[in-house]
């Protein structure tokens, strides 16, 4: 069996046929010896390839379908080459308990068959990770991340807007510790603060830490000839929030939980816009400004 926690979420996965092979050098920050798991998967290479009579709920073209048939939901995974229907996940309506079932993987290497758990995660755990999250305050946010003294500020746009660069030249710098450079979790926390927490999944500065930290900043970037900052009021910037997150909306309830989570996180963090010039001096840029701004 193996263990994961990304973003509070305790993960199991177990085979009966073939082995799980060894988690590699990203996947291995976030593996834990916790025995009580929120979400419990089994692999099995018995395929179900068939159609369901099941009521669709929602789907990503080319990646995922999702259906629901009584207390089941069965996800379809599109193989991302033959673009075909070649993986299916039969989870229960709490999206705790499932089995996965897919044709095993093959290490190249040593030609054995098995199972690899980052191909599970492309769609499927990333899926469960949005709904789980959905139900318990929380979301899966496209942005990249840095903790500095237990604070972390966030740094999110659009593609191309300069997340991975910006994160390169904090990595360089030494200073704080960059969680992600593409994809976080942000949760509820206690008295009214939110948890940021990295994830395995990063963008081009391939940037991934387990760790977090509190909410304290969001930066909006977008490209300029020179680094300059403005301060937004949560009028403006609820609507900049929505498109960075991943939505549950196959589901009404769960896709308004999200909704009210965002909204509180628009009147507790402190937002500005960042003009970015894409120079390493951005760190100094900063630090300075924020150390004069207290």
């Amino acid at each position: 069996m193996k263990k994961l926690s990304i973003g509070g979420i305790n993960f199991a996965f177990s085979s009966p046929e073939y082995p799980i092979f060894p988690l590699n050098s990203i996947f291995r920050k976030f593996s834990t010896p916790d025995s009580s798991p929120h979400i419990s998967i089994e692999f099995s290479s018995s395929f179900h390839d068939k159609t369901y009579t099941a009521k669709f709920i929602g789907n990503n073209p080319g990646n995922w379908e999702i259906y629901k048939k009584e207390n089941t939901y069965i996800i379809h995974g599109y193989d991302s080459i033959t673009r075909k229907k070649n993986r299916v996940l039969l989870i229960d309506k709490n999206f705790q308990t499932g089995t996965y079932y897919s044709p095993p993987d093959t290490n190249l290497l040593t030609n054995q068959k098995g199972w690899f758990i980052p191909r599970f995660f492309s769609p499927f755990g990333e899926l469960l990770i949005i709904n789980h999250l959905s139900a318990r305050k929380g979301v899966l946010f496209h942005g990249a991340a840095l903790k500095l003294n237990n604070e972390v500020w966030i740094f999110t746009g659009p593609p191309e807007a300069g997340k991975s660069t910006i994160m390169r030249f904090w990595e360089e710098s030494g200073i704080g510790t960059p969680l992600n450079d593409e994809t976080i979790i942000i949760r509820e926390g206690n008295k009214g603060t939110f948890q940021v927490f990295g994830t395995p999944w990063g963008g081009t500065a391939e940037v991934q830490s387990p760790e977090k930290g509190r909410l304290k900043r969001i930066f909006f970037l977008h490209h300029d000839s020179h680094h300059v900052i403005t301060p937004l009021s949560p009028s403006n910037t609820l609507s900049r929030l929505i498109p960075q997150v991943f939505l549950p909306f196959w589901e009404k309830e769960k896709l308004e939980n999200v909704l009210s989570l965002l909204e509180q996180i628009n009147q507790k963090a402190m937002f500005f816009s960042l003009g970015f010039a894409k120079n390493r001096d951005v760190v100094d840029f900063l630090l300075k400004n924020f150390k004069e701004c207290g």
